[in-house]
């Protein structure tokens, strides 16, 4: 899963990675917690978004979700 608010980037990330592995994407907080409660293997999150950060993001997935 990518996680960007800049759908450029989104794009290019989708276009590397689409060969090799199948990739969701969000532009935001919501849209990505929504997704990201699916199986999900890999997270890759832009650190400065919109109305929070990468790591506000991946913490929320470690406390959900723990190992």
């Amino acid at each position: 899963m990518c996680i960007d608010d800049d759908q450029n980037i989104l794009d290019a990330l989708v276009r590397d990675l689409r060969g090799s592995f199948n990739v969701l994407t969000a532009k935001n907080e919501r849209d990505a917690k929504f997704i990201l409660k699916e199986d999900v293997s890999l997270a890759i999150c832009d650190y400065n978004l919109e109305s929070t950060t990468g790591l506000e993001i991946l913490s929320w997935v470690k406390d959900t979700f723990p190992a």
